[in-house]
């Protein structure tokens, strides 16, 4: 019996405990509370903003404008900034959401505002300010940040947070020529064993030149794209010292160098240059006058080391023929002057009549023509005599309307089942696609070249009335 009441009270006692302890509130962290804020984080206007640190620990990244209002990276190296990375962080400062003010804020650990916190200074050379940034809220709600002027805690929206990790080199201009496309005037392709494989471009009124190794109009399409795979080339990393060291050796005697010039905002002519080692994992590089040697990817220039050839447009007639005001034809046994009248092409001999869309045809078959391989300059008669050009089966000469010569060709005799052909002045010699300008021969036969008879006279019209 006795047994039986201790252990009903034994029983009885559990309960109460258990009774008691689900009665006492639970021991954890109550969930900050938000309330309404003020209308924006930042007291001062992104806008004004001159000077930006990021600093975590011991590291710091800082971020200059300058007086022609570009950002400048100052620390930890000096060197210009990507504006496009910068100034998108300040417009995300800018159009950053309303804050919440955190209540019953307790420590700033939990918010992982401690110590080791992101901060961000901000200062509009009259005034500064700084912010912590902290761990994500629950349920991705935003981003707990401490306000250093006003010393409280808030929840802001995480679109800020990717610029945390960011590192000097995400804020620094990578690219290896900063300039715009359209300011490139000239483009210097070398490579090969001491550099000797050249290709020059020159830009003048707006038009792309080959102008080594060979004279030719530069195909636009692929210009155009050159011009944005050279502007838009970045650095993949930076080098350190004990690495950069021996590479800085061995570009004494580099592999390739590219060189551009461009004009810069004032119109003034800039000049980069470039020297590259290619190696099968990466290419090194380090431009001239600079004092830091960089990575690029190893597929960074395989669109940018193009042969000369493929960069040229090889039409034979490269001039837009809505221009040409004026034609010299001169064949084996016969030469004609064409002028266009009323939009089409006719004889100024009174003695010859054309047929002026049998002359458009030859000359849209010399358009549509092009040649295959540049073969060299023709320095003297004996080098055209053996290419069948001391005697061409045809020589055109375009003129525009003020007379100046547009183009300036002669193609030359089928020697071997070869043709070429002679462009410019002094001319340079390429040669044609196989069976090229096969139908020449018909071509101008098929002008139609009919001797004019003379005019009657009333004298004569009368002996025959007679």
């Amino acid at each position: 019996m006795k047994i039986r009441v201790l252990i009903a009270l034994i029983v009885v006692a559990a309960l109460a405990g258990l009774t008691y302890y689900l009665s006492q509130p639970a021991d954890v962290q109550p969930e900050p509370t938000p309330v309404q804020g003020p209308e924006r984080l930042l007291s001062l206007d992104p806008e004004a903003v001159r000077h930006i640190e990021i600093a975590r620990g011991q590291s710091a990244i800082e971020l200059q404008l300058n007086d022609e209002e570009q950002w400048l990276l100052v620390k930890p190296v000096a060197a210009a900034a990507d504006q496009t990375v910068v100034r998108s962080l300040v417009n995300t400062l800018r159009y950053m959401g309303r804050p919440e003010p955190i209540v019953d804020a307790g420590e700033l650990e939990q918010f992982g505002l401690g110590q080791d916190a992101a901060v961000l200074t901000l200062d509009d050379g009259q005034s500064s300010q700084s912010i912590s940034f902290g761990d994500r809220a629950p349920l991705d709600r935003g981003i707990y940040v401490f306000n250093h002027n006003d010393q409280r805690v808030y929840l802001v929206p995480p679109e800020f947070e990717r610029y945390l990790v960011y590192g000097a080199i995400d804020f620094r201009d990578r690219r290896v020529f900063p300039v715009a496309p359209d300011q490139l005037v000239e483009i210097k392709i070398e490579r090969g064993r001491r550099l000797l494989e050249r290709c020059v471009l020159s830009k003048a009124d707006g038009t792309w030149r080959v102008v080594e190794p060979f004279p030719a109009l530069a195909d636009g399409a692929r210009l155009v794209s050159l011009a944005n795979l050279l502007t838009r080339l970045q650095v993949e990393r930076y080098l350190e010292q004990d690495e950069a060291r021996p590479m800085e050796r061995a570009l004494r005697r580099p592999d390739a160098r590219l060189s551009i010039s461009a004009t810069d905002d004032a119109g003034r002519i800039v000049e980069l240059r470039t020297s590259l080692l290619i190696r099968d994992d990466q290419i090194i590089a380090r431009p001239e006058g600079a004092d830091q040697t960089y990575a690029l990817k190893a597929d960074a220039l395989d669109k940018i080391l193009v042969n000369s050839v493929e960069l040229a447009d090889r039409g034979l007639l490269s001039p837009n023929l809505e221009s040409v005001e004026r034609i010299d034809l001169q064949f084996p046994q016969q030469s004609i002057r064409l002028s266009r009248s009323e939009g089409e092409f006719v004889s100024e001999s009174d003695e010859f009549t054309v047929d002026p869309h049998k002359v458009r045809s030859l000359l849209d078959s010399l358009q549509l023509t092009s040649w295959a391989e540049p073969v060299g300059p023709a320095v003297t008669a004996r080098s055209l005599r053996r290419v069948g050009l001391n005697r061409p089966d045809l020589e055109v000469v375009l003129y525009d309307a003020e007379g100046n010569a547009l183009a300036h060709l002669k193609v030359g005799r089928p020697l071997r089942g070869q043709r070429r052909v002679s462009l410019g002045d002094p001319p340079y010699i390429y040669l044609l696609q196989p069976d090229s300008l096969a139908g020449l021969a018909s071509s101008v036969a098929d002008l139609a070249l009919i001797e004019r008879a003379p005019e009657a006279t009333e004298e004569s019209h009368g002996e025959n009335n007679g």
